[in-house]
């Protein structure tokens, strides 16, 4: 058992989450109130999490509204209207310049990533690979 320093409450271990370097490796606030304090520091950040992000490239919530608006509400690549991960589009920049390209589903914008500073040259390579394989069926580019 242990004593939340937040609260005061006497809980079991389980409820406490790993912290290295501290002296009995827990953290010294349960899992409720850590939870609840991470939630109300979100709540007084002033813009929230969306909008700094979108600061970072130059753009507003309107801008964003407007990009996405003009790409008929889905992924610039792939078109889904689902934007996975936590519910948003992701930017997509140029990585030297911040300049904004668009806005892609959260797979799209991995693979894109992924694929590194020259996707071209990288899909070929794959596309090579994927027929000396017979990775591919009936695939036309």
């Amino acid at each position: 058992m242990k004593r939340c320093s937040k609260c005061g409450l006497e809980q079991d271990l389980s409820q406490y989450s790993e912290r290295s370097g501290g002296r009995s490796g827990l953290h010294s606030w349960c899992r409720t109130c850590y939870r609840d304090d991470a939630r109300a520091r979100r709540k007084r950040k002033p813009g929230g999490t969306r909008e700094a992000v979108l600061r970072q490239y130059g753009m507003g919530v309107e801008d964003y509204k407007r990009i996405l608006s003009e790409q008929g509400g889905r992924c610039a690549v792939c078109g889904t209207d689902k934007p996975g991960g936590h519910g948003s589009f992701h930017v997509d920049h140029d990585h030297e310049t911040s300049a904004v390209r668009g806005l892609l589903c959260g797979k799209c914008n991995m693979g894109l990533g992924l694929l590194g500073d020259n996707p071209k040259q990288a899909a070929e390579r794959l596309w090579k690979y994927a027929e000396a394989t017979e990775l591919y069926l009936d695939y036309a580019i």
